[in-house]
């Protein structure tokens, strides 16, 4: 080996005039064999162990790192993974040219952007509440938008204030309602010039003549919307990486009505107006931070719903709809002036499986199947919905159904006031309605006709059950829900009754909602069930280790709760829903590994048992674990989910391979038993004990004499 090397060397001076660079050819190989364990265009869900295809060089190059001991690979598998998102925050009219003449940069956000806690562990919001070895850590950089784009901004608002009717909204007389896509248009071009992961844009623009809101109508009428427009916000969050907030604009208020948290007040975002002039550098910049804080943990990292997610090839989204009428007779129509077409529309099950499908999770493939069945032939769905029906009673204030097209507050239809009164309400038991399915759910789908799910390593079914009631009376899930999912199916229940109040306001009024209109509760209930996307205003607490929530981030595009509208997804559920599968693959790597080692640590052996040909491929094995969930991780964060569900989905190999490793090491540990005796005492142990205990004998004589003579004087 040392001849070679010298003619190495020799011959590269001949060649070249100086020696190789041996660290160099190092990097060249490890970056070949970096290369060669990426299959993902060939194999993009990781069905072959790539390892053993390796070269022997390849093998040789992860194999000769040292991955550490058996002690700090347990060390290693314990601490957090870490990944990076760097978000751009781009201040405008905060030069002096916005509301105020307020002017910050960078320089004063820095302290408390150092004192923000930037880091957030991965979540899961499930009955176990677990917190996933996986944190990621964002870097802010504040950049002032140019002079031009706020001017453009600031006239593009004030033009648009200008043309809207007065009292178009009904929140307020003095606040009128201007479309989103004023500043949105503006805006999206200017991100497309970003370089970061994602933009958030803070406004400040200068007072227009008169107070504003954004509605957010104007998202393609269809369906998808839920038959109303939302509540109207200061906000906006793309279906590309970008958000923004326009900070002067309100204020409003939305949230829940009599009972829960999270409500949002005018003075829950930071409104330059609630500042005096020595606080715009502390006070206003302190909550600023806060609302980048707030955006991290619902929008960029937010929650997973549940820990059941698996990455499939094919998801089939089966929906089994259940009406109360024989199976002969009409489907019902919707109350009122709504339309047989408009009431069927109301599921767009067709909208629901091109947005599912646009995804665009890996290789994986979802279609939307449905299979209608009614209470005459299906006893077990009529078992199961009696089993779970309740009753309550209530006194508050009702409103009469109010004509499609028309708000209460109308002078036309003025007749409609709020009745106190004494109400009965049907609705179902999500939770009992669930046990009883799943407990009927072989002989429910045999007696429908379909096929009974069985566990399949590259496709799944999920079923939902639409309970579609012919009642004009309000049917919903525990009291407040038209949809509850569970990681194993989906409830849903719609009737016919018309327009009816929940208990949500927005601007100071109650929310109406379609309860016939199903498209958007149904895209949010899936994306929980089957992809793990938390509901908007979840999140979770650190400090308090608890669940936090607050509808800040629950107005314009999102399929989750009565405030949002749009047929489109935002970013956040679009992200979410791939990174979740990458997550929890990665977990299962991690924590499968960690509690295999620990369990092989436990013959307090370390790799002793292992030969010399299973310590090499444990720790050529080891090495391409740790690369791999590297890796899996720093594509995740720059967006590329093809990449990374390859990189995670592939891990698994590797955890594969250490077990079968360490199972066959411990295999031939032999157990002996050693019989304690009793090892023989020395001579001198002996000499020792006489000499001790006759110093004893000595000492008590002397003290007895001592004694007797003290006594006798």
């Amino acid at each position: 080996m040392r001849l070679g090397t010298v003619l190495c060397v020799c011959i590269g001076i001949l060649a070249f005039g100086q020696p190789v660079d041996a660290a160099a050819v190092k990097q060249e190989e490890k970056i070949a064999a970096e290369s060669a364990l990426f299959k993902g265009k060939t194999d993009p869900t990781a069905k072959l162990d790539v390892y053993p295809m390796l070269s022997e060089v390849h093998r040789e190059v992860w194999a000769r790192e040292s991955g550490g001991s058996l002690a700090e690979k347990i060390e290693k598998l314990q601490t957090p993974l870490e990944t990076t998102t760097s978000v751009e925050v781009k201040l405008i009219g905060f030069s002096g040219d916005g509301q105020f003449g307020i002017s910050l940069s960078d320089i004063d956000f820095a302290p408390y952007l150092e004192a923000l806690k930037s880091e957030i562990r991965a979540h899961v919001l499930d009955d176990k509440q677990t917190t996933l070895p996986l944190k990621t850590k964002f870097f802010f950089r504040i950049t002032s938008a140019p002079h031009h784009l706020a001017g453009v901004l600031q006239n593009a608002i004030h033009r648009a204030v200008e043309e809207a009717p007065q009292g178009s909204s009904p929140h307020a007389e003095d606040l009128v309602q201007i479309s989103h896509t004023v500043v949105d248009n503006v805006l999206r071009e200017d991100f497309h010039k970003s370089e970061l992961a994602y933009t958030i844009y803070l406004l400040n623009p200068t007072s227009a003549s008169k107070r504003y809101i954004y509605h957010y109508r104007d998202q393609g009428a269809s369906h998808m919307q839920g038959g109303t427009p939302g509540c109207p916000g200061p906000l906006w969050v793309s279906g590309e990486r970008y958000l923004w907030v326009d900070l002067t604009a309100g204020p409003t208020t939305y949230g829940p009505h009599s009972a829960g948290e999270g409500v949002v007040l005018e003075n829950s975002l930071p409104r330059p107006e609630h500042y005096p002039k020595h606080q715009h550098k502390r006070g206003l910049v302190a909550d600023l931070v806060g609302l980048l804080q707030s955006a991290c943990d619902h929008l960029l990292a937010p929650p997973i719903a549940h820990a059941n997610l698996r990455f499939y090839t094919n998801v089939t989204i089966q929906v089994i709809r259940i009406t109360d009428k024989p199976s002969d007779t009409e489907r019902p129509v919707g109350p009122g002036d709504v339309t047989r077409e408009d009431f069927e529309a109301g599921l767009d099950l067709e909208g629901l499986q091109s947005q599912l499908r646009a995804l665009g999770a890996g290789s994986e493939m979802v279609n939307v199947h449905v299979k209608e069945v009614s209470f005459g032939t299906c006893d077990y769905c009529v078992a199961a919905y009696t089993r779970a029906m309740r009753s309550h009673i209530t006194n508050a204030m009702w409103r009469p159904p109010v004509p499609k097209g028309k708000h209460p507050k109308d002078t036309e239809h003025s007749a409609h006031h709020n009745v106190y009164q004494a109400r009965t309400h049907d609705y179902l038991d999500s939770k009992e309605l669930h046990a009883a399915l799943q407990h009927f759910e072989a002989h429910l789908w045999t007696e429908i006709g379909l096929k009974p799910r069985s566990p399949s390593p590259t496709s799944r079914v999920i079923a939902v059950y639409l309970y579609d009631l012919s009642s004009e009376d309000l049917v919903l899930l525990d009291r407040h829900s038209q949809v509850t999912a569970f990681p194993d199916m989906l409830l849903a229940v719609r009737s016919r009754a018309g327009e009816t109040l929940v208990d949500y306001s927005c601007g100071g009024n109650s929310v109406l909602v379609q309860p016939h209109n199903m498209a958007r509760p149904l895209l949010g209930g899936v994306l929980e069930a089957v992809w793990g996307v938390a509901p908007t205003h979840l999140a979770w607490r650190e400090s308090t280790q608890s669940i936090s929530r607050t509808h800040t981030w629950s107005v314009g595009l999102t399929p989750f709760g009565p405030f949002g509208s749009g047929s489109h997804l935002s970013f956040v559920q679009k992200d979410a829903a791939v990174r979740n599968m990458v997550m929890t693959h990665m977990n299962m790597s991690l924590t499968t590994t960690l509690e295999l080692l620990q369990t092989f640590a436990a013959f307090n052996q370390g790799e002793a048992p292992l030969n010399k040909e299973q310590g090499t491929e444990m720790q050529g094995r080891w090495n391409v674990l740790h690369f791999k969930l590297h890796r899996a991780a720093r594509t995740a964060a720059i967006h590329n989910f093809n990449a990374s569900i390859y990189w995670a989905l592939s891990a698994h190999h590797e955890v594969r391979a250490l077990h079968g490793i360490l199972t066959k090491a411990s295999r031939e540990l032999k157990t002996t038993l050693k019989c304690f005796e009793e090892p023989e005492t020395p001579l001198e142990w002996y000499i020792f004990l006489m000499l001790l205990v006759g110093s004893g004998v000595y000492f008590a004589l002397f003290s007895s004499g001592k004694l007797k003579h003290d006594k006798q004087f």
